[in-house]
């Protein structure tokens, strides 16, 4: 397989331009803001397109980086070499991936083709835009690598366990994602949330200690107050009773008082009246007579008049108080009273502990409930925890025989490493250890250690030799081209000429296409 051109109408900072990719090596040294990295960028989003679409940072996201800041659409196309044929690759691309277009010709006849999709690059690699990254596609950012379920695949094919490998790392990422999803090392999984659940509901069953003897307790208050009840309610009524025979009592004596006082009344009119014609009568007679000389008359009136004011004052009646005696029915309307208090303070009590009986018995009925949903919960959770368990040991399992495998052609990557190290710097790759998962590290004195220790410039030749044993060891349909940007930057003078002797040791396999900004980089 071969790049064979490359031409860019709009990308980044790129316009208008073309570059012809027609010999095993191809160096493009230019200055720093050239579009160099742009243009490595170009490549690899016209076969596998954008990355980073559903990042939320803008600065992750390539559409936005690459897309010109006036606005509009931007693309173009390259040429490629593979499976005996031409292929030209257009697209174009919008503000969105709806917008964008892809297109494919035969280069020769210049007809559209339909022998591979938008998908081209996965097609034509057999690898996903990852593992295209950290095998073939090396920048000066992400020199060192690592394994990927597609390169293992791809390093599987090659001993009949493409299919194995290929599906490990969908497997496992689905046993990741339930023990994820269902486990409780989140707060988000499902154990976890079983969990908090469980324990909220054993703090509210807390709650309800004592509740049967609490229950009980209110029944019983209810029971006496509602005895107090029925006693206050009979002694008020029988109260009720005397008072209205009190009454009629009282209502009776009234009416004799009033008739005495009437007579007593009357009397007293008929003594006054007495008297008064016994004064008027003795004077009539005194008037009427005197001047007949007729001393017997004078005192006969005289005499009337004495019999008149006697009788008067004989019959005048006695004026004594008459009063209606209410003593016993005041006493009486006091105590009805205090009882209508005492029968309104126990409706009160037995309403309030009406309520509470009520609340108590809703509890009581919430417990059986809370009660229900716990087994429910508890028996989910151990059901859950016996599923995690068997997908932990399949995971587990899984592993191993991915590892077995991986171990299998562990010696061989380590051999092309330790052969292309020796490329570079003349020596041997002694201290670098590479275990069943293809992960690189360093052993020095016994000890084990990261990479990441190393020094930049040998960090990066570590990388680099990492990279082409995972390419030399990956199963191709055909042999792939290599995109180097800027890969030797920390790299000093002695292991830049290895370098250089290294790219044209593997310009003997691959095409190589080199992106540098210094000269001594280039071949």
């Amino acid at each position: 397989m071969k790049l064979l051109s490359v031409y860019v109408a709009v990308f980044g900072k790129l316009r208008d331009a073309d570059f012809d990719f027609n010999k095993e090596i191809t160096a493009i040294c230019e200055k720093n803001g050239f579009g160099k990295s742009t243009l490595a960028a170009f490549i690899r989003v016209m076969l596998f397109g954008f990355e980073g679409e559903k990042s939320r940072s803008e600065l992750e996201k390539e559409r936005g980086r690459f897309a010109p800041w006036g606005g509009g659409r931007y693309g173009g196309n390259i040429t490629i070499e593979a499976r005996g044929r031409a292929y030209r690759i257009e697209r174009t691309f919008g503000a969105k991936a709806s917008g964008d277009t892809f297109a494919l010709f035969d280069a020769d006849t210049n007809l559209p083709s339909d022998d591979f999709s938008d998908k081209i690059g996965e097609e034509l690699f057999g690898i996903n835009s990852e593992s295209f990254r950290k095998t073939v596609f090396i920048t000066q950012n992400e020199v060192m690598t690592g394994v990927t379920g597609g390169i293992n695949a791809k390093i599987g094919a090659g001993s009949g366990n493409f299919e194995d490998m290929a599906a490990y790392d969908g497997a496992m990422s689905a046993l990741t994602g339930a023990l994820v999803k269902g486990g409780d090392a989140r707060k988000t999984g499902r154990l976890a949330r079983l969990q908090d659940e469980i324990t909220s509901l054993n703090t509210k069953l807390l709650g309800f200690t004592g509740l049967p003897s609490r229950i009980l307790q209110l029944k019983e208050a209810i029971a006496g107050v509602e005895n107090d009840l029925t006693r206050i309610m009979a002694e008020q009524k029988a109260l009720l009773l005397q008072k209205e025979e009190k009454d009629k009592e009282d209502e009776e004596e009234k009416y004799r008082t009033e008739s005495r006082a009437r007579y007593r009344k009357h009397k007293a009119d008929v003594s006054k009246g007495l008297i008064l014609f016994g004064v008027i009568i003795p004077a009539l007679f005194a008037i009427i007579y005197t001047g007949a000389k007729i001393p017997a008359l004078l005192a006969f009136g005289g005499v009337i008049g004495i019999a008149l004011i006697v009788a008067g004052i004989i019959n005048y009646p006695r004026m004594g108080a008459e009063t209606v005696k209410t003593e016993g029915n005041d006493l009486i309307s006091e105590k009805v009273l205090e009882l209508t208090e005492a029968l309104n303070a126990k409706h009160r009590e037995l309403n309030a502990l009406t309520l509470q009986l009520d609340e108590a018995e809703d509890m009581a009925e919430n417990e059986a409930e809370l009660r229900e949903q716990l087994a429910s919960l508890t028996e989910e959770a151990a059901e859950l925890k016996e599923k995690l368990r068997v997908i932990e040991e399949t995971a587990e399992l899984l592993t191993e025989a991915k590892e077995s495998l991986t171990a299998k052609y562990e010696g061989p990557l380590k051999t092309a490493f330790d052969r292309y190290y020796a490329v570079i710097t003349g020596k041997e790759a002694k201290e670098f250890v590479l275990d069943a998962n293809s992960s690189l590290s360093l052993n020095t004195g016994g000890i084990t250690r990261n990479v990441g220790f190393l020094s930049r410039g040998m960090y990066d030749i570590a990388g680099i030799c990492l990279r082409l044993a995972f390419i030399d060891a990956m199963n191709w349909d055909e042999q792939p081209f290599l995109i180097l940007d800027e890969p030797f930057a920390g790299l000093d003078n002695d292991n830049l000429a290895g370098a250089k002797r290294l790219i044209r040791e593997v310009s003997k396999d691959y095409q190589v296409i080199i992106f540098s900004c210094r000269e001594e980089d280039i071949l």
